[in-house]
């Protein structure tokens, strides 16, 4: 079986655990996988998750370029995080993540900092490509970032965590480790919301937003 990314022809294939999300890859461990850039705050974000990976035993996948500069102790901290690099495609990076990993992350820097008017007014593009990996989806930042606005709009399509208190990250890896119902029940959420980045509903809604933009230029 296979998971279709919304908007697009290609796919990622299905494994045990895609099916039966309460599969841990590694029992009794919690692996996280992170695919993406390491700007815009999310690198920062990553390191402060650091502790709370450590303290609950979890591990990280990063398929990103090699960490430098100042979020180069991502790569020395190799107790809690593994690097696997960037796949040739996106396909590629996706297919590992869901062979690698029980749960997806989305990292907003929380405070946003710098970043505050860019969470704000910026949609990340690859949301819907998380949401049909059919794993479930972890993100964390502020209340007001685009992503995690949407996602609690669409109750049960993330696990989204906007206290700026390391303990509620700890808290979230917790249950979502020890919880299996918890990790089928946000996989099942995370699949139904990707309905919503299908082409045929993005262009309805571009065709409604044309109409009505026309409507108001002629009055």
């Amino acid at each position: 079986r296979t998971i279709h990314r919304p908007g697009q022809n290609n796919a990622v294939r299905r494994d045990r655990a895609v099916e039966d999300p309460e599969h841990l890859r590694e029992p009794g461990r919690l692996t996280l996988g992170y695919a993406g850039g390491l700007h815009y705050g999310y690198g920062e974000q990553l390191l402060r998750l650091l502790p709370a990976l450590r303290s609950t035993g979890t591990r990280l996948h990063l398929f990103t370029d090699r960490p430098q500069g100042s979020v180069a102790a991502l790569a020395r901290a190799t107790d809690v995080v593994t690097w696997r690099a960037r796949q040739p495609t996106p396909d590629a990076t996706w297919q590992r993540v869901v062979e690698e990993c029980d749960v997806v992350l989305q990292p907003y820097l929380n405070p946003a900092g710098p970043h505050a008017v860019q969470y704000r007014t910026h949609f990340p593009s690859k949301l819907g490509d998380l949401l049909a990996l059919g794993r479930p989806v972890l993100m964390t930042g502020p209340e007001d970032a685009s992503g995690i606005a949407w996602c609690r709009a669409h109750p049960s399509s993330a696990y989204c965590i906007t206290s700026e208190d390391p303990a509620a990250v700890a808290e979230a890896l917790l249950r979502l480790r020890n919880e299996p119902s918890l990790r089928r029940t946000f996989a099942i959420g995370a699949t139904t919301a990707s309905s919503a980045f299908a082409p045929a509903p993005l262009r309805a809604q571009l065709h409604e937003h044309l109409r009505r933009a026309s409507g108001l230029k002629r009055r």
